[in-house]
C-alpha cells in the first residue's frame, strides 16, 4: 500500500523592519492590514527579499532550517543550528544591501542583525513578523512593534510612522552598496552602521565604524596600485603593513595621483580623529561629523555616485519652547 505523500509545509519567512519604522509606500488606512502588502519582490545576491509598504524586508528560510533538530537522546544537533545561525548571518548581510543603499541615498535606518530577525509567513500577498523569540536579549520594539500597532489598531503608532515614499526607487538599483559589497561582504553593513549610530549621537561608535569603512575602502585602492607596478620585489616591501601604514600609503597614494588632493586631506583629519578616540578616548561632535564626511567623499571617489549629505542629528531634543502659561 503506497504511503500518503507527505503534507507540504507553508514556507517560512524571516524578516524584519526598516528602524526607525516608516512607510515606503502609501497605505490605505481605511485597510490597515494594506500596509502589510509586499511591493516588490527584489533579488539581491541570488536571494529574493520582500519588500513590504511598511518598510519590512523579507526572505524564505529553506525547509530544511526550520525547527530544531535533535538526537535520539534528546540532545540538539549543533550542525544544524549552526547553519541556522550562518542563514540568520547572511539574511542581515543581504538586507544591509539594500539599507546601506537607503542611507547613501538619503534615508537613514539601523542595520539589520539577528536580534531583530522575527518569522512570519506570506499569504494573499500580505506578510509581518509573527513571532520572535529574541533570546538572549530581547529588542521586541523594531521586529514586533508595526504587528502589534496593526493588530490593536494603535492609530497612534501608524499615523507617527515616518514615510519616505521616493526613496525605494531611488535604492532599489543597488548600485553603491553593491560596489561596497565587492570591495568587502560586511563593508554596507559597517558604513549603515556608522550613519545610524551618527544620528543617534552615538558618536564614538559612528566615527569608528565610519573610520573601519575608509580603512577598507583604502585597501582596495591600495591594492589596484600594488597591480600596477611590475617590479614583484617592490610590490611584496609594500604590503608590509608594519612599514607601510594607513598614514603612509595615504601618502604614497596622493603623491601617485590615486588619490585627489580634497579627499587626501579629508582622511588624514579623519585618521586623527580616529587616533584621539582609540588613544585618548577623545571624541566629539566635529569629529564624528568630520569623519563620516571623509567617508561619504571616499565612496564618492570609488563608485562615481555623489552619496546624500548625511543627516545632522538635530539641536538637543530638550530645547522646546515655552509656551505662554509656562512663561507667565
Amino acid at each position: 500500500m503506497a504511503m500518503p505523500p507527505k503534507k507540504q509545509l507553508p514556507t517560512q519567512y524571516l524578516g524584519t523592519y526598516l528602524y526607525p519604522n516608516t512607510f515606503l509606500a502609501q497605505p490605505n488606512f481605511d485597510d490597515k492590514l494594506s500596509a502589510t502588502d509586499v511591493i516588490d519582490r527584489l533579488t539581491i545576491s541570488q536571494t529574493e527579499v520582500l519588500v513590504t509598504r511598511m518598510g519590512g524586508l523579507f526572505t524564505a528560510i529553506p525547509h530544511p532550517l526550520v525547527g530544531e533538530r535533535r538526537t535520539p537522546k534528546g540532545h540538539l544537533i549543533w550542525d544544524h543550528m549552526q547553519a541556522q545561525l550562518d542563514f540568520e548571518q547572511s539574511v542581515c548581510q543581504t538586507f544591509n544591501l539594500l539599507i546601506c543603499e537607503f542611507c547613501l541615498r538619503g534615508h537613514v535606518s539601523e542595520p539589520a542583525s539577528p536580534a531583530f530577525l522575527g518569522a512570519a509567513t506570506l499569504e494573499d500577498n500580505r506578510i509581518y513578523v509573527k513571532r520572535f523569540h529574541g533570546a538572549p536579549v530581547s529588542y521586541f520594539d523594531r521586529a514586533l512593534s508595526p504587528a502589534s500597532a496593526l493588530q490593536h489598531d494603535d492609530l497612534f503608532f501608524l499615523a507617527a510612522l515616518g514615510k519616505d515614499l521616493e526613496i525605494y526607487p531611488r535604492a532599489r538599483p543597488l548600485k553603491t552598496a553593491l560596489l561596497l559589497s565587492q570591495l568587502s561582504p560586511n563593508l554596507p553593513t559597517i558604513v549603515a552602521s556608522a550613519y545610524s549610530l551618527y544620528t543617534q549621537h552615538r558618536l564614538s561608535e559612528a566615527l569608528i565604524d565610519a573610520w573601519i569603512a575608509a580603512e577598507q575602502i583604502i585597501d582596495s585602492i591600495w591594492e589596484s596600485y600594488l597591480r600596477l607596478l611590475p617590479d614583484k620585489e617592490r610590490i611584496r616591501r609594500l604590503k608590509d603593513e608594519r612599514t607601510y601604514t594607513v598614514a603612509v600609503r595615504l601618502e604614497l597614494l596622493v603623491t601617485a595621483g590615486k588619490l585627489p588632493e580634497e579627499l587626501y586631506c579629508a582622511l588624514q583629519k579623519a585618521r586623527h580623529h580616529r587616533n584621539a578616540v582609540a588613544h585618548r578616548a577623545e571624541i566629539g561632535f566635529f569629529a564624528a561629523m568630520d569623519t563620516l564626511g571623509a567617508l561619504r567623499l571616499l565612496i564618492w571617489h570609488v563608485s562615481g555616485e555623489e552619496p546624500a549629505q548625511f543627516p545632522s542629528p538635530g539641536g538637543p531634543m530638550w530645547d522646546l519652547e515655552t509656551d505662554e502659561e509656562d512663561r507667565s
